[in-house]
């Protein structure tokens, strides 16, 4: 039941600018998030709440900069379907599988 992969050239175009727009927000708030930490490390805030507030911002930058990895390989992955697409015919194991 050999079925042909078929992309939808207007919907992987839509993911492609979809996953450019995420990547640039996430390099930005990730950026913006790293500037408020700076901020408030060199301030004069002392306290209990000065303190959970850090930690707060520090998870959240780290669960920040593991979305931006997720972000900057979606956004490879489908840059890299183009140059892929063409070769994946002429791939070896397709050909082998082609021939059976």
């Amino acid at each position: 039941m050999a079925e042909d992969v078929v992309i939808d050239q207007e919907e992987w175009s839509s993911a492609k600018d979809a996953a450019a727009k995420l990547k640039e927000s996430l390099d930005n708030t990730y950026a913006k998030s790293e500037e408020l930490l700076a901020l408030v490390q060199g301030s004069n805030w002392k306290g209990k709440s000065r303190d959970s507030f850090l930690a707060y911002l520090e998870l959240l930058i780290q669960y920040h900069a593991d979305l931006k990895d997720a972000a900057n390989l979606q956004k490879k992955a489908l840059d890299n379907l183009e140059d892929y697409k063409a070769d994946f015919s002429s791939h070896k194991s397709v050909r082998e599988v082609k021939s059976l």
